[in-house]
């Protein structure tokens, strides 16, 4: 111990800049890979994080079509501790001085029921109908400011019911409307809109139509949601429906999660990365030469010590640039979460993650000093050579320069080297060509809107009636393909509520998209969405009772849809789906509310065509909740795409260098034999070249699969369509970019072959 003692101390004196390196490149990779762990942790804990900041919220959430004399009697019933309501409003607000609404929703009520936080200014109060609250994304989008003016123009009641938005005129009351509060929080990222929320007493000021409430209830301990469900169905006013409440929904927690996993996955292959840089890095800088090895050994020190020597002399400057890595690491954790995720970051600013920043240093620590252990290992003379197990391709394989190129990389003495860096290159391509696939299937579901329940064209803004000449006009429009008439109606099953969507076609082969089994044609049959039926336990073949107001409807099960999404029913994987008699069936004297349309192909050229025909009146619908989360996320295959290509690219680089200096001696006969400069740097342009065909030969087919497996789990979360889409254009092109980039990343490896000294190659041990 007395002699490695004595070799720190000089190293220290003598070797304070190598130290300072060291510390500094342990700390440059070192911290961006703990950034992105930290990052990633702080993404994925961001929706527990925001529940416990503003409270595990309600223990039910009730909707109710409506509100009528049904909300004092919700209030009225046993098994409720408190209630908080709000109720949408058929209204739209117009800025100051401006003639047009802006895109936003109005609620009257709390604004609690949103799951939103208020981040800047207060409350409106009860007793001030025209303050409001709203969202903060819609303020910056208009450019608001608290204190604004507004006016809220209204639909009455029977104009709402019989049109909905599509009423000629708003003939409701007229309200001077102030902001008053901002409020952010995971209702921006659920459904894609804004929210407008208007104190209750908004209804008092006279005939102000409303389509649906939603009530946050507590229930009094010991009570179920399903007991709660039977109170409700007992009071016959309405139609109510009993979810669980949830602060951050799973359609928001999916797309975090996602954005998380993401990140991750970045870091994690960044994190690999800079434990081989850092510890490439420090083995070479503290390996013993070996004239060096023979003065130590000669005064005194054991093989053990050598071989601990370069571990020792390096652990204080590592063990710095780790505590350095983890500082700039907490420095740039501010910058998380990421994208649309900050909405549902409760504490915004630097957090100090301790699985990243606390465990991260230790990690970066031991991974490079065992590296470095590993790489100074043993005398630094070659072992004797022996011949390649891929010669005898030299005999047949033309030019000359890329079989020998060949049995380099599988040079016998460095098989293990070189497969490890063969098998990294492989998995790097492997996963960018998975996230590539997965990227341009995510496109395509987000661009077809049948594959997640939506149609060409949506009418029903809220209305109870289709308007007669609206109808008329897409029935006799040349650009329709198909159509259907669609309602929607809320119902129990096991006292768990849902929405049926009953469909009518009118056109054409109109029919929703069949998962499995087959859509229902009879009055008796239903299909539900991939995600309701998992969750009620049914499969097709199943009978199920459903209990509709005061009705018992016996149900057989046909199939899993893709269910469209209408007048308040989620849709996609979501709720069930019966035949427009069927509906009837449910709820007797329901009437269809709702137009779904599909347009001739190309939709470009027949969208024109059918606005005109239409008179503007009507268009696509809104994505659901869970395609505008998925959209949100689609680049980041992309962007993962590129990392991984950068770093296959350095990867190879690195390998060809290593290469190059490793069969310096080998290209120094080659030298003596007549192989001109160009040439033997060539052998190296021809190792990139194959490295490059086996990798993405490889990594292809492998990168498909994967896609597959992680994209049908990913979007059967949903209920969408999994179809995987092959991206065979941008493939061809990736992969012959990979070939031409292969020969540049080459081109320092074939730089310093070129300049080699053959005379001092050929001396070299």
């Amino acid at each position: 111990m007395g002699g490695l003692a004595y070799r720190l101390r000089c190293s220290w004196r003598s070797g304070r800049g190598l130290a300072v390196a060291t510390a500094v490149v342990v700390a440059v990779v070192g911290g961006i890979a703990l950034a992105l762990v930290g990052g990633a942790i702080r993404t994925l804990s961001a929706p527990d994080r925001y529940t416990d900041a503003v409270g595990r919220g309600a223990d039910a959430m009730v909707a109710q079509h409506g509100l009528d004399d049904g909300g004092a009697a919700i209030r009225e019933l046993t098994a409720i501790r408190s209630v908080e309501s709000a109720s949408f409003v058929f209204g739209g607000l117009v800025p100051e001085g401006g003639d047009e609404p802006v895109d936003a929703i109005v609620f009257a009520g709390t604004p609690a029921v949103s799951g939103d936080r208020i981040v800047a200014g207060s409350a409106p109060e009860r007793s001030h109908p025209g303050d409001f609250c709203a969202s903060a994304g819609f303020v910056d989008r208009i450019g608001g400011h608290i204190g604004q003016r507004f006016t809220l123009v209204t639909i009455a009641q029977a104009s709402a019911d019989r049109d909905g938005f599509d009423a000629p005129e708003p003939d409701g009351p007229v309200v001077a409307a102030r902001l008053v509060c901002t409020m952010s929080g995971p209702s921006e990222l659920q459904e894609g809109y804004a929210i407008a929320v208007f104190p209750v007493s908004l209804l008092d000021e006279g005939d102000i139509g409303i389509a649906d409430t939603v009530h946050l209830v507590d229930l009094v301990p010991g009570t179920k949601a399903t007991t709660l469900q039977e109170d409700l169905d007992a009071i016959g006013e309405g139609s109510f429906q009993v979810q669980p409440s949830e602060v951050v929904p799973d359609t928001v927690r999916s797309a975090v999660q996602a954005r998380g996993i993401g990140i991750l996955v970045v870091a994690t292959i960044v994190g690999i990365a800079a434990l081989v840089v850092g510890g490439q890095f420090v083995s070479r800088r503290y390996r013993l030469t070996g004239s060096e090895r023979t003065v130590l050994g000669a005064v005194g020190l054991t093989p053990r010590q050598l071989a601990a020597d370069p571990v020792v002399r390096a652990a204080l400057p590592v063990a710095a640039g780790a505590v350095a890595a983890a500082l700039l690491a907490v420095a740039s954790s501010r910058w998380f979460p990421l994208g649309f995720v900050d909405v549902v970051e409760p504490s915004p600013g630097w957090r100090v993650e301790p699985a990243a920043h606390l465990l991260g240093p230790v990690v970066i620590t031991v991974g490079v000093l065992t590296w470095t252990a590993v790489a100074v290992r043993g005398p630094t003379n070659r072992s004797r050579r022996r011949v390649g197990s891929l010669d005898p391709l030299g005999r047949r394989v033309r030019p000359l320069a890329a079989a020998i190129g060949g049995h380099f990389l599988a040079y016998p003495g460095e098989v293990r080297t070189a497969l490890a860096s063969f098998v990294g290159l492989v998995l790097l391509a492997t996963v960018a060509i998975g996230s590539l696939t997965f990227g341009a299937s995510v496109d395509r579901l987000v661009g077809t809107p049948a594959w997640f329940g939506s149609s060409d064209v949506m009418t029903g803004q809220g209305g109870t009636t289709i308007p007669p000449e609206l109808l008329d006009a897409i029935r006799r429009s040349d650009a329709v393909r198909s159509m259907a008439l669609a309602g929607a109606t809320s119902v129990t099953i096991d006292g768990r509520g849902i929405d049926v969507v009953g469909i009518t076609p009118e056109r054409g082969d109109f029919e929703p998209v069949v998962l499995e089994g087959r859509a229902p044609v009879g009055a008796d049959e239903i299909a539900f969405g991939r995600i309701s039926a998992a969750d009620l336990g049914l499969r097709i073949g199943d009978r199920a009772v459903i209990r509709s107001g005061a009705l018992d409807v016996p149900v057989r099960v046909v199939g899993l849809v893709v269910v469209p999404g209408i007048d308040g029913a989620d849709g996609v994987g979501q709720d069930a789906l019966v035949t427009g008699e069927g509906l009837r069936r449910l709820e007797p004297g329901t009437e269809p509310n709702t137009i779904l349309a599909v347009l001739r192909t190309p939709l470009s050229t027949w969208r024109p065509r059918f606005a005109a025909d239409t008179g503007g009146q009507a268009g696509p619908g809104d994505p659901p909740s869970s395609i505008v989360n998925l959209d949100r996320i689609r680049s980041l295959p992309v962007v993962l795409a590129g990392c991984l290509a950068a770093f296959a690219a350095l990867t190879l680089a690195h390998q060809l260098l290593t290469t190059a200096r490793r069969r310096r001696t080998d290209q120094a006969v080659l030298g003596a034999l007549g192989g001109r400069p160009w040439w033997r740097s060539s052998i190296v342009g021809w190792q990139a070249l194959l490295l490059a065909v086996a990798t993405v030969a490889i990594a292809v087919p492998l990168g498909i699969i994967a896609a597959r497996v992680v994209y049908r789990s990913f979007v059967g979360r949903i209920g969408a369509v999994d179809r995987l889409t092959v991206p065979v254009g941008p493939l061809v092109v990736v992969v012959a970019t990979t070939l031409v980039v292969s020969v540049v990343v080459a081109a320092p490896a074939m730089w310093s072959v070129r300049r080699a000294h053959l005379a001092d190659d050929l001396t070299r041990d």
